[in-house]
């Protein structure tokens, strides 16, 4: 995974075990994108400027970030216990601790899904 020149590339990755089949789901400005279980990473292309990313599981977690060009940004799923299923939230890693995130995690099979990503 390499940023491109005119593109920005988001990896969401989601690091823990807990809650491991539990699928979250990943949408950018409304666009359904993706999808993680636990130990689980997926990326995307996306042209610079401002996005609005929303991660459903019990609840709704989100993150906007001003894309550029050229850069990676990586954005932790972080899990906990809900009332009936788990309950997340989004947080902005560095380059440094994404990387090290995703070295834990396996590719989610969302990225096989074409109409996804």
């Amino acid at each position: 995974m390499e940023a491109r020149e005119n593109e920005a590339l988001v990896v969401f990755v989601r690091p823990a075990f807990m809650g491991k089949v539990i699928k979250f789901k990943v949408s950018a400005d409304g666009t359904p994108i993706g999808w993680t279980r636990g130990k689980q990473y997926f990326f995307k292309y996306f042209q610079p400027g401002p996005v609005s990313f929303l991660s459903k599981a019990e609840n709704k977690a989100e993150i906007k970030i001003d894309l550029k060009a050229g850069k990676t940004y990586y954005i932790k799923q972080d899990i906990s216990m809900g009332f009936l299923k788990a309950r997340n939230k989004l947080k902005l890693l560095s380059v440094a601790e994404g990387e090290k995130a995703v070295a834990k995690c396996k590719l989610s099979k969302c990225m096989e899904e074409t109409s996804l990503v």
